[in-house]
């Protein structure tokens, strides 16, 4: 078995990374628009 492929801390870090970079996507999407319609406004 080859351990580096296999690294439960790894695969826990590239998890949380890649949900942290999927929740600042969706807070800059949610960001952008209230300050359209505060413009608007």
């Amino acid at each position: 078995m080859d351990n580096l492929n296999r690294n439960p801390w790894r695969d826990a870090a590239l998890d949380f990374l890649v949900s942290q970079t999927v929740v600042l996507g969706e807070m800059s999407n949610i960001l952008e628009a209230l300050q359209e319609d505060w413009m608007r406004g």
